[in-house]
């Protein structure tokens, strides 16, 4: 990690920045077949309320209840909180997604 950083401190930002995301895109090539397939997802819900619950150690505090019969998408380890099985286990469409960025806030 130290060479990373070292590297980091020599490189000019513009060049450090176009090299981050060069890498990034280089990373999504392998899975580029499997996140095409989101594509199908755009749009299904179009004009009808939907709500995004994040995985912040706050979420605990919120009666997510009310949630139960609304379209809902979760993010991250937000499948810990106490209500998460109650609110998934209804008729209306609930969508999880992972996005590794960071340890896990539980």
């Amino acid at each position: 990690m130290k060479m990373k950083k070292f590297i980091k401190n020599l490189t000019p930002p513009l060049l450090w920045y176009k090299m981050q995301r060069l890498r990034s895109y280089m990373h999504f090539l392998k899975y580029k077949d499997l996140v095409t397939k989101n594509s199908e997802l755009k749009k299904i819900h179009q004009g009808k309320r939907c709500f995004i619950l994040g995985s912040a150690p706050s979420i605990k505090k919120v009666d997510i209840k009310p949630l139960k019969n609304e379209i809902v998408f979760t993010l991250n380890n937000f499948y810990v909180h106490e209500d998460f099985n109650e609110i998934v286990d209804s008729d209306m469409e609930k969508y999880h997604i992972v996005a590794p960025i960071h340890p896990p806030q539980t």
